[in-house]
């Protein structure tokens, strides 16, 4: 009669680690709306979730479940999340990759050190590291995701990860450091790829604040539609002040189990 599912995801809020729930379908059938199903199980889902040791559910609500959320089930809104967007043929890139991108099969022990390099530059994040990464994209059956990464001096400084849908190229991942220009560099990339499939756009998620952002405003990306639901739940505690503020958060389309 009715369905609710979270999934479990390790989370960093202002470096500590938190397990959390990445609330995902909800659904009832027709013959039995209108009963308080999905109110019901989302509660018994929670209780169990905080007598496991979750400490918030998240997620993104459509227009259909939001309200419901919100007024019900004492969720609170983080942020509206706009789809930064270009057209491929009017936006500038290089003809050829740079040796330093590489794609790969598989995220290795460099995208580990990679992780634990710019962990500390978003207080609050899903923990990226790659067996996430291996989870979320290689192994996953359901998608095909291509993985690019950027090596510097230092060794891999950049992961991005692309998939595309209809007549776009999502940049459904963007791991990077945000003061260096190897953002933009992987974005190139994207483009150069999306141009070899015929793909009529690109589209990923950025927090507003970051350099990256600026950066792909100035290549006449710009805000558009879908704008997606962004919010929780605390279980166990009140929420966190830099939990609540999406300043703070490290954003991607990937976050959301929709992309």
């Amino acid at each position: 009669a009715g369905h609710y599912a979270v999934t479990q995801l390790g989370m960093l809020v202002e470096g500590a680690m938190v397990r959390t729930g990445l609330s995902g379908t909800t659904m009832t059938h027709p013959e039995y709306r209108g009963r308080g199903l999905f109110v019901d199980l989302a509660r018994s889902t929670y209780v169990r979730m905080a007598e496991q040791g979750l400490d918030y559910v998240w997620g993104f609500p459509n227009t259909n479940s939001h309200r419901g959320f919100i007024e019900r089930l004492d969720w609170f809104d983080i942020h509206e999340v706009p789809t930064l967007e270009g057209p491929v043929g009017a936006l500038p890139v290089p003809p050829e990759r740079p040796q330093e991108v590489e794609e790969i099969e598989r995220a290795t022990s460099e995208v580990d050190a990679l992780w634990e390099r710019v962990r500390a530059s978003a207080a609050v994040s899903v923990i990226r590291d790659a067996a996430y990464v291996n989870w979320r994209f290689a192994d996953n059956p359901s998608a095909s995701y291509r993985l690019f990464v950027h090596r510097g001096a230092s060794g891999c400084d950049g992961l991005a990860v692309t998939k595309r849908y209809g007549d776009a190229l999502q940049v459904v991942e963007m791991l990077c450091d945000d003061e260096s220009d190897v953002g933009l560099t992987l974005v190139e990339e994207a483009l150069r790829s999306a141009r070899a499939q015929g793909a009529a756009r690109i589209n990923l998620w950025l927090n507003v604040g970051t350099h990256l952002h600026r950066r792909l405003e100035k290549w006449g990306m710009v805000p558009t539609a879908p704008v997606t639901y962004l919010g929780a739940a605390s279980l166990r505690a009140q929420a966190s002040p830099a939990f609540r503020s999406y300043g703070n958060w490290r954003i991607s389309m990937s976050d959301s189990d929709v992309y």
